[in-house]
């Protein structure tokens, strides 16, 4: 893993872009990536099935890319 002194300016643009996500997506997302939960315990967590939790992540993925690339 580089330093996370390196890493401040991609975390930085991957909080803003995770802000505009929906609120479902964005809520799977901090807790997939940021609170490290898994799938399986992000859907009993949020009352959704472990396929949709699935979905919103792919979605979240999808939207962030193009967020992402719209900023560059």
């Amino acid at each position: 893993r580089p330093p996370r002194s390196t890493l401040f300016p991609y975390t930085t643009l991957f909080r803003s872009a995770i802000e505009l996500l929906p609120d479902t997506q964005k809520e799977a997302v901090l807790l997939f990536y940021f609170e490290e939960l898994r799938i399986k315990d992000i859907a009993g967590v949020t009352g959704k099935t472990e396929d949709y939790v699935k979905v919103l992540l792919y979605r979240a993925r999808e939207n962030m890319k193009n967020i992402l690339e719209r900023k560059q």
